[in-house]
């Protein structure tokens, strides 16, 4: 039989367990909600003492960029994949003179506040509708080009790969023009030389940019995890 003392022990044990819990449970989600706030004061209004403007001047306060100014939709990207870039940019590895500025004055706290808050905005496509892809991007896209060593873009970029955990972009439904644009740059040098990207780009030929880019600005944008 157990004695009465042992099961009071183990009782007040339980409930000292399930109080902590539900007290870091509260402390979460009020971590969450004060990162949150954070993350929309920057998009809306920014810091500017600290020359960071409004990410929404840019990216919209919709996330979803601005295809006439190549500003890229950030709705759909995984958390890992944002903030990858913003500590590329800060760091120097990926070029674009503002988005350097700015993230030189972001904290640790700030990219991971906006990493978070726009992996979880409503995901909305480019809207980009054509008659037909072009042949040549639909078959770089699903088979790439063994002869010249051109792996298939889906194969990292499709709708169903898992690119949330090894922070590889979506770029289903991502604007034409941005998606021709870091293609480019990929070619001149200006983003990560020791990446995959930097040996696969330079390969492309203007055609063929431009027909991936259709090809992708044209396809369903869903969220990756």
């Amino acid at each position: 039989m157990i004695e009465p003392k042992r099961i009071l022990r183990s009782v007040a044990g339980a409930g000292l367990a399930l109080g902590y819990l539900l007290a870091m449970s509260v402390g979460a989600h009020a971590q969450e909600d004060a990162d949150d706030k954070l993350a929309e004061t920057l998009i809306r209004e920014g810091r500017l003492e600290q020359n960071i403007i409004a990410c929404s001047l840019c990216h919209s306060e919709t996330g979803q960029g601005d295809v006439n100014f190549a500003f890229g939709n950030l709705t759909g990207q995984s958390k890992a994949y944002i903030a990858k870039q913003l500590y590329a940019f800060k760091a120097g590895e990926r070029e674009n003179k503002v988005m350097q500025r700015i993230s030189k004055s972001l904290s640790e706290r700030d990219i991971a506040a906006l990493s978070a808050y726009y992996s979880k905005m409503k995901v909305a496509g480019a809207a980009f509708a054509v008659n037909k892809v072009p042949e040549v991007g639909l078959k770089l896209a699903t088979e790439g080009d063994d002869a010249r060593e051109i792996p298939a873009c889906d194969g990292c970029h499709g709708l169903d790969a898992d690119t949330g955990e090894l922070a590889i972009a979506n770029i289903n439904g991502q604007h034409s023009t941005y998606i021709i644009n870091q293609l480019v740059s990929w070619q001149d040098g200006g983003r990560d030389p020791d990446s995959v990207m930097a040996q696969i780009a330079p390969k492309l030929t203007v055609p063929e940019i431009n027909a991936l880019a259709i090809y992708y600005a044209s396809r369903t944008r869903k969220a990756k995890e």
